[in-house]
């Protein structure tokens, strides 16, 4: 499993505690709401955020850019 995309779901929990490269959409505050800074399992998954005035487009762009630079693109 190279990597995976996801909202916060169990596919997102499951694919950062077998240590796959996560790239995670979250809603407003949730690294805070779960303690993912923290989290032992989930050290390969980034959290996109998506403020509260945002359009979902934002974060989406974010992940393509990490991903084209993670790949060297």
């Amino acid at each position: 499993l190279d990597g995976v995309v996801s909202v916060g779901t169990a596919v997102a929990e499951l694919a950062g505690a077998a240590g796959a490269r996560t790239y995670q959409l979250g809603g407003f505050r949730t690294p805070l709401q779960f303690g993912y800074q923290q989290s032992p399992w989930h050290s390969r998954t980034t959290i996109f955020e998506c403020s509260w005035d945002e359009p979902w487009a934002g974060p989406i762009t974010r992940i393509a850019a990490a991903i084209a630079t993670e790949l060297d693109c």
